[in-house]
């Protein structure tokens, strides 16, 4: 299990780390977006923190098909979300074309997995779907939405940005540092 998971979070840390290299080679062609390298960011903390919290299953005794198949989805939709947020198949001409055209669509994802990880944390750790640290994920899905359906820039910055304080505040709150 832990093969098909760790290759398909690789797969998406490529995904973000490419589409990095490519948004840095072409900065003497066009001008950087931030709101898109900002999101990738994000995308690549959330990805590692959840092969960070895979960790903490690895000692459970059974598996079942159900298990295997949630955490397979929440890997995939983190990889979609990767994969959507910084082309990696094409020059970037127009950074906030391309954000608007596509990166939508990855801050959508983030919110499904953020609501998927409320899930998970009920069903693999026993975590209250009305806990505090569930309130914060929902919170961040909730920004990560608006992020993604908001029509104006300010509000899209603005959302983006309360999205990725949320986000690192419950990286430091919900993963040990040490197993």
């Amino acid at each position: 299990m832990a093969v098909v998971l760790s290759t398909m979070l690789g797969l998406g840390i490529a995904r973000i780390l490419s589409g990095f290299a490519i948004a840095f080679k072409s900065r003497r062609q066009v001008a950087l977006d931030w709101l898109p390298l900002v999101v990738a960011a994000i995308v690549l903390g959330e990805i590692l923190q959840f092969w960070w919290a895979l960790a903490e299953l690895a000692p459970r005794a059974s598996w079942t098909l159900a298990d295997f198949t949630f955490l397979v989805g929440l890997a995939m939709v983190l990889f979609l979300a990767a994969a959507l947020i910084v082309p990696t198949d094409t020059p970037i001409t127009e950074p906030a074309a391309a954000f608007e055209q596509d990166g939508r669509w990855a801050l959508l994802l983030l919110a499904a997995y953020h609501l998927l990880a409320i899930l998970a944390n009920a069903w693999f750790w026993g975590i209250a779907l009305t806990s505090p640290f569930n309130a914060m994920i929902g919170a961040a899905a909730l920004f990560s939405a608006i992020a993604a359906l908001a029509r104006r820039r300010t509000v899209q910055a603005g959302a983006v940005l309360c999205y990725c304080a949320i986000a690192v505040a419950s990286v430091l709150e919900l993963s040990p540092l040490r197993y």
